[in-house]
């Protein structure tokens, strides 16, 4: 696995399906994308507590927590919502970036490395989901 590649060997994918229900929460790219979402709402909280950030940023976690669960369970739609959401948060940050004379590369740089793991896990379920269709 690679933060920075979005595409995963033949190899790893066989072995992520194959062994879809014994490999750890850090060795699944379902796993990583869960743990992912909630570091990502520890994080919005310790800095909203420290008041780098708004408040408001923490009732995401509503949203993203149960997300969490739902992705870690291969719920591929959960992956889905998820994929617009972060997009859509990210797109925001960049946005007001912009008006704001901030930087763009740190949202775009979480962007991609967040939706690197939530794609990979998409297509993960996905090639789960036909493979239990087929037998």
């Amino acid at each position: 696995m690679s933060i920075f590649s979005w595409k995963v060997t033949e190899e790893e994918f066989k072995t992520q399906v194959e062994n879809y229900n014994n490999l750890k929460i850090t060795e699944s790219y379902r796993g990583i994308s869960a743990l992912l979402v909630l570091g990502s709402m520890v994080l919005t909280v310790i800095l909203a507590k420290f008041g780098v950030i708004s408040y408001d940023s923490v009732y995401s976690a509503i949203i993203y927590v149960p997300l969490a669960y739902f992705i870690y369970k291969g719920h591929r739609w959960a992956l889905v919502l998820v994929m617009l959401l972060w997009t859509f948060e990210k797109g925001w940050q960049v946005y007001d970036a912009v008006n704001n004379s901030a930087s763009v590369i740190v949202p775009i740089i979480w962007w991609s490395i967040f939706m690197n793991y939530f794609f990979n896990a998409l297509k993960i379920e996905i090639a789960k989901n036909k493979q239990i269709k087929e037998n």
